[in-house]
């Protein structure tokens, strides 16, 4: 239908549980869709990404990237610890083509 974009995943075995985003623009740069998983269990997924824009025809990019989450501590007050979430990238891929 020209709507959606159907994306098979497939990462190496891991021993942690890997995060990843899969961001798709068009050829104007501009955002088209995006998908998130955090923690992932399986090595195998399949997302559909659905289009924003009325006329999808043209060229895209999807971009998906890998990481690992790191509780980095930021601050420390009275008995409570604050921290912020800190991505270590291990592997990206991007990956061109086109709706007619």
């Amino acid at each position: 239908d020209k709507k959606r974009v159907h994306v098979n995943l497939e990462i190496s075995p891991f021993q942690k549980r890997p995060s990843g985003e899969i961001i798709l623009t068009d050829s104007d740069g501009e955002e088209a869709a995006t998908a998130n998983f955090i923690e992932t269990m399986v090595a195998n997924m399949e997302i559909n990404l659905h289009l924003r824009e009325e006329d999808t025809r043209g060229t895209y990019q999807i971009a998906v990237s890998l990481f690992y989450l790191q509780e980095i501590p930021e601050s420390e007050g009275e008995n409570e610890k604050l921290v912020r979430p800190e991505k270590i990238h291990v592997d990206q891929a991007t990956f061109d083509f086109e709706i007619s």
